[in-house]
């Protein structure tokens, strides 16, 4: 599946999108439950929600979205707001040293907050702007020997599959590749293909067949193979 993945997280015409759906969801009368996580090394986050479901015609469905403040030791040290039911969150310690807190501020993208230096940075794909689908990250599987993430999700009513991404450089638009194109013949062979484990350098995964009975395959994608992928894609 290709997909137009230029970054216009920054764009005038995203921002301005963005703007006029917080004029309307990020009102105390959408104001609904909130709660604290604790992420680990320090780091929490509270998490309220919003639900626009009023009558309004330029928006066909309900708005749904959260405003959230990130805690080190109690303290206030940075906000975001999702939109789109979107809102994962992950903490991971990274090869360069620093700590990044890595979530999704919409459907489709992800961000990145340094938070030794506090500087964000956000990506969403052309691919998915104004409208189309690109992938939807549900989970992350850093590996810190070679700075690959296994990321979880699918494309939207489509089964599980990985993209692998390198993430060397976490504040910059990062390489990534859809396991399904070398693997998987666009969903002809397999339907779920999910993350096991990684083994040093290599990716296993697990793969549930499309035929009944249902036939689960583990196989090891070897880091020469998924590396030939990322240059097939430059």
């Amino acid at each position: 599946m290709q997909e137009n993945m230029e970054n216009v997280a920054d764009s005038k015409e995203y921002l301005d999108t963005l703007a006029d759906i917080h004029l309307h969801l990020f009102i105390p009368e959408c104001g609904k439950s909130e709660v604290l996580r604790e992420l680990g090394s320090g780091i929490s986050i509270l998490t309220k929600d919003y639900f626009y479901d009023q009558d309004n015609p330029k928006y066909p469905y309900n708005l749904e979205g959260s405003h959230n403040i990130v805690y080190r030791n109690g303290k206030e040290i940075y906000s975001f707001k999702t939109v789109n039911n979107s809102g994962y969150f992950w903490l991971l310690h990274h090869q360069n040293g620093h700590d990044y807190l890595l979530f999704t501020k919409d459907l489709y993208g992800y961000s990145v907050l340094d938070l030794t230096t506090l500087q964000d940075f956000n990506y969403f794909p052309a691919g998915s702007f104004p409208t189309g689908e690109t992938f939807i990250w549900c989970d992350i599987h850093y590996n810190p020997a070679n700075n690959m993430m296994a990321v979880s999700g699918c494309f939207w009513a489509c089964p599980s599959s990985i993209v692998l991404v390198d993430f060397s450089n976490p504040m910059a638009v990062s390489p990534q590749v859809d396991v399904n194109e070398f693997i998987n013949q666009g969903y002809e062979r397999y339907d779920d293909i999910d993350f096991v484990a990684w083994d040093g350098l290599d990716l296993i995964l697990k793969m549930n067949g499309q035929t009944e009975p249902v036939q689960k395959e583990e196989r090891t994608i070897e880091n020469d193979t998924y590396m030939v992928w990322f240059e097939n894609k430059k």
